[in-house]
């Protein structure tokens, strides 16, 4: 319901005589405010949105949630309080709240599980953004979804100098991209308020750029370009829009020019430079750039570098090669990258060698994410390591733990990498026996089920007995041995001790079978019997059926709590039976009946406590359902 016309005037009147000193004694909960949408004069509309304005970052961003998709009843009241937030927000005088408001529609569009919702928040970027916009926009470009939205949000928000080094960016999910930017710069390029005065070009050169059809002389527009860009008074934008009329006009011809851009200190300048030059596909053109690579500087040489890495050319192979082991670190970097884009399988050599050779955990990255795109894997790197013999022996631990990663990622499962995981599990780092051991249940075979159970009940920390456990589970499932493998656990159990007894749990658990639940459950009566050996007691058994994800397990432990044998065990088994019945019943209605049906149960006044507990819980959410 809408406030009335007296209320309205009350509460304009207060907002614009006191608004310091009674914002606070009258604020308005986000239902007051969105009750009020929309407001029916300015006068009401602008204190109505100062309020908000100043309102919390937690009301903000409720706000925010009450845009839903378009499948659902849109909130109008809801769009129509931040469409008047942010054109409130943008006006002269009010950059703090513009901030704010900013970054909450920054935090909102990051949350948006919807490409729609997502639109939404955008559009309203649009208007208030700012430079600290551009970042979690720049995070859209790449979606093959949402990448024309972002590109046009970065274009009204950044301008030209934001446009271009998109270029830059390495879109395989977004192959428009590079498109929507160019049409995104059309219309910089046609835009009419460009002036002499303001570009320092020329009226001649301008008409041309808007329009170039009227130029018919192509070698004047040419020269018209050509002089531009060498004029000291034209700036870097400018001279961006002049390089792409240029290359348009002369094609290979403006090489030399994109060549001398590219040498420049501005990032807009030889960043369209570069981009340029992906229009240009000629040996020739390849050629002049590689040559001309080591004049560049630090910055530009690996952008370079990754621009001509798209091009089927073996002296850019060469290139990429020997960068591998420049001496500047971004060089490298941009080298890992290239073979991460092309996939070429003659790294794998080159790469080895600067995975021993690296120090620096991003390089190590780099490094690693440029091994898992190779094609044909495996066998470059057998063929790599015939020349490489001692390779294995003088691995830090930062390229054990890579190396482990890269069997387990590829399935690398030949002799060699099986060996080297055999090694590796006796290695004296309990992260790399970790990493072994999950490379293992990625490559091994059913026999290496013995000798990650001999491990699990080896090592002494719980760490590594959980990876040696999740290996003995992974390799279960990839050969269909649940049945064997839990027949072999619950015999394991039956004598285990300590934190073996609750890593074999981990196994049952993550198993997960009809079969492993019984044993479960066997061996937890066992234990509130006094018949097992565990200091831990019934602890371990309880904590695996009150996660388990079975009806079954509830009934297992309703009957556990029947059969303990005094106060403190039903307690226990109580607290696990209640968890039991929130994981398998996890909507509150479905819980109510059940957990109300353990009331008459109860021995105890603790247990009925435990009980009203969980109930009291359940009938709060429903309560606030309603």
């Amino acid at each position: 319901m809408r406030y009335s016309s007296a209320v309205r005037f009350l509460f304009v009147l207060t907002l614009t005589s006191f608004t310091v000193s009674l914002s606070t004694a009258y604020a308005l909960s986000l239902d007051e405010y969105l009750q009020s949408m929309p407001p029916e004069t300015p006068t009401e509309a602008d204190a109505l949105f100062a309020q908000l304005a100043e309102e919390s970052d937690t009301l903000l961003t409720s706000l925010c949630d009450r845009i839903l998709p378009p499948n659902q009843v849109p909130d109008a009241e809801a769009q129509f309080a931040i469409y008047g937030l942010v054109k409130h927000v943008v006006l002269p005088g009010r950059e703090v709240q513009r901030d704010r408001v900013a970054r909450c529609l920054e935090k909102a569009l990051h949350n948006a599980d919807n490409p729609e919702v997502s639109r939404f928040f955008m559009a309203q970027l649009r208007v208030c953004g700012d430079a600290k916009s551009l970042k979690e926009l720049e995070s859209y470009v790449c979606d093959p979804v949402l990448c024309e939205d972002a590109v046009q949000s970065i274009a009204v928000i950044g301008s030209f100098s934001a446009l271009v080094p998109l270029f830059m960016l390495n879109c395989n999910e977004a192959p428009q991209k590079d498109a929507s930017v160019q049409n995104a710069l059309a219309r910089f390029n046609s835009m009419a308020d460009f002036t002499p005065e303001g570009t320092g070009l020329t009226q001649e050169l301008l008409m041309a750029l808007a329009d170039p059809s009227i130029q018919e002389d192509q070698e004047r527009l040419v020269t018209l370009c050509r002089d531009a860009l060498h004029l000291e008074n034209v700036k870097p934008q400018y001279k961006a829009m002049v390089l792409q009329a240029l290359v348009t006009a002369a094609g290979e011809e403006a090489l030399p020019l994109l060549l001398e851009a590219a040498q420049s200190s501005e990032p807009l300048l030889w960043g369209t430079a570069l981009f340029l030059t992906t229009q240009l596909t000629s040996a020739t053109t390849t050629q002049a750039w590689l040559e001309a690579l080591p004049d560049f500087s630090a910055v530009v040489q690996p952008a370079v570098l990754r621009m001509l890495a798209n091009r089927d050319d073996p002296a850019v192979a060469k290139a990429i090669q020997e960068s591998c082991s420049h001496d500047a670190m971004e060089m490298r970097l941009a080298a890992y990258e290239c073979v991460t884009r092309t996939s070429d399988s003659s790294m794998t050599g080159i790469l080895l060698d600067a995975l021993a050779q690296a120090q620096d955990k991003l390089e190590i990255n780099a490094i690693q994410a440029a091994f898992l795109r190779i094609t044909d894997l495996e066998d470059a790197a057998l063929r790599a390591l015939d020349n490489r013999p001692d390779y294995e022996t003088n691995m830090s631990t930062e390229t054990k733990l890579v190396a482990l990663e890269i069997i387990a990622e590829r399935r690398m499962g030949s002799a060699p990498f099986k060996d080297a995981v055999y090694g590796f599990i006796e290695d004296e780092n309990g992260e790399v026996r970790r990493k072994a051991f999950a490379a293992l249940g990625a490559t091994g075979e059913l026999s290496d089920i013995e000798l990650l159970f001999q491990s699990l009940l080896e090592e002494e920390a719980n760490a590594e007995k959980t990876e040696a456990g999740e290996a003995i589970v992974a390799l279960s499932n990839r050969y269909e041995a649940a049945d064997d493998v839990t027949v072999k656990t619950g015999e394991m159990l039956t004598h285990a001790t300590g934190n073996n007894c609750a890593a074999l749990m981990k196994v049952l658990s993550a198993i997960g079978t009809a079969q492993a639940l019984d044993i479960t459950a066997a061996e937890a009566e066992r234990a509130l019997r006094g018949e097992r050996e565990d200091s831990e007691g019934a602890a371990p058994y309880l904590d695996a059926l009150g996660s388990w994800a079975s009806l079954d397990a509830v009934e297992i432990l309703d009957g556990l709590w029947e059969k303990a044998p005094d106060e403190s065990l039903r307690m226990e088994v109580l607290k696990h039976y209640i968890a039991s019945i929130q994981r398998n019943y996890p909507q509150a209605q479905k819980q109510q009946p059940v957990l109300a049906a353990l009331e008459e149960k109860c021995k105890t006044d603790a247990e009925r406590k435990a009980v009203n507990t969980a109930l009291a819980r359940v009938e709060k959410e429903l309560k606030q359902k309603k």
